[in-house]
């Protein structure tokens, strides 16, 4: 959203002012709404304005002392005004214009106006409108219908892609025994439907779920020692079972990582003496052959030896419960690549189209509005 507002200091002789936006096109001789790509509230009359003298019934009149805001919802295409902070309503709607500016015309001789670009507090309430906006959102996406089977499905291929056995298991057995909601009333026809969407969302083939579950015990106790800060048992777990895999470019990658995460796990437990030599036994030979996103974690986790308090560095992500789960993840990966299976789950190709698309939308409106964050809406 965007959103100003103008306080009216003096109306003049005539109290013509408009308020509300334009495209690079507007003539600045004009008043907003008049011409195309243009939209305004007026004061002297009340009326609000696109490509048109006429103008449409929309609020009431303003004048000296009021402060008028005029703000556009991106996501929805929308534009508003208010009115000494209280909401008039959506003024227009399916705003298409790629770029829009702020524009105020005064008409009328000694009209005075200051603008309000956020450089001190609006006198509408923004965060509340916020709130409301989002409300209503949640309430349309409430109304969209979700298939149970397919939830299920998606939920079920993350925990087995993942290596998180337990959860997989609780899951499946509570999943199992559970009905999808009013399965009392359905009728025949909608189990076989829903019987025949689970089989068009199946999360892999027979083939791709064989390697999950062959590998899942593997995987789900690799991830817990690696959760649990052991990574050199880890690692020596990997060379055993694929020594020859572990040697080459993908497994130089793994290895390096285990072994930089234990020397994180040194600086975490205060082991700064075993953490330099380690530093210069196994790390330091690696500075000349690594690049890239490899060099830059050496380096950074280099850094964490220079702090009295490394978990006060600008490093300490590093030290983070969240490090150690982008390592497991990695393992992860690198196991199943060993049985060549590269895909991924269906939540993951979910979330990915989403932030994507997401991405696209606000390209098309130019790169306005607000940027998708995924972890603000988990």
């Amino acid at each position: 959203m965007f959103y100003f507002e103008v306080s009216v200091q003096e109306s003049g002789e005539k109290c013509q002012i408009a308020i509300g936006l334009s495209d690079e096109n507007f003539r600045l001789n004009r008043q907003p709404g008049w011409e195309q790509g243009s939209y305004g509230y007026h004061s002297s009359s009340g009326r609000k304005f696109n490509g048109s003298e006429r103008g449409e019934v929309y609020a009431s009149q303003y004048t000296s002392g009021d402060v008028v805001g005029c703000g556009i919802i991106f996501s929805r295409q929308e534009i508003f005004f208010t009115r000494n902070g209280e909401y008039l309503g959506v003024a227009f709607s399916n705003v298409s214009s790629p770029i829009l500016f702020p524009t105020v015309g005064l008409h009328s001789k000694g009209e005075s106006i200051t603008a309000n670009f956020g450089q001190k507090p609006f006198m509408m309430d923004v965060t509340s409108f916020i709130e409301r906006e989002n409300e209503l959102i949640r309430q349309e996406q409430a109304k969209i219908k979700v298939d149970f089977m397919w939830c299920h499905s998606a939920i079920q291929s993350y925990l087995l892609f993942m290596g998180y056995k337990e959860t997989y298991e609780s899951f499946n057995g509570t999943s199992t025994s559970t009905n999808t909601p009013n399965s009392s009333n359905t009728s025949n026809n909608s189990s076989k439907n829903s019987s025949k969407n689970s089989d068009q969302n199946s999360d892999q083939n027979s083939d791709q779920k064989n390697i999950l579950l062959k590998t899942l015990s593997q995987r789900s106790e690799l991830r817990k020692l690696i959760r649990e800060g052991n990574t050199l048992e880890a690692l020596s777990r990997l060379q055993k079972i694929f020594p020859k895999a572990i040697s080459d470019k993908n497994g130089n990658h793994t290895q390096f990582i285990l072994l930089i995460q234990h020397f994180i796990e040194l600086i975490r437990n205060v082991k700064i003496d075993e953490a330099l030599n380690f530093a210069r036994e196994r790390l330091n030979p690696l500075s000349n052959v690594l690049e890239g996103s490899d060099l830059k974690l050496l380096q950074d986790s280099m850094t964490l030896l220079a702090y009295t308090n490394p978990e006060l560095s600008p490093n300490k992500y590093l030290l983070s419960l969240n490090q150690r789960d982008f390592v497991a993840n990695d393992v992860n990966k690198f196991i199943l690549e060993q049985h060549e299976f590269r895909d991924c789950s269906i939540l993951e190709q979910q979330i990915s189209q989403l932030i994507v698309t997401q991405k696209v939308l606000r390209m098309a409106n130019n790169n306005s509005g607000e940027i998708f964050d995924l972890n603000s809406r988990i």
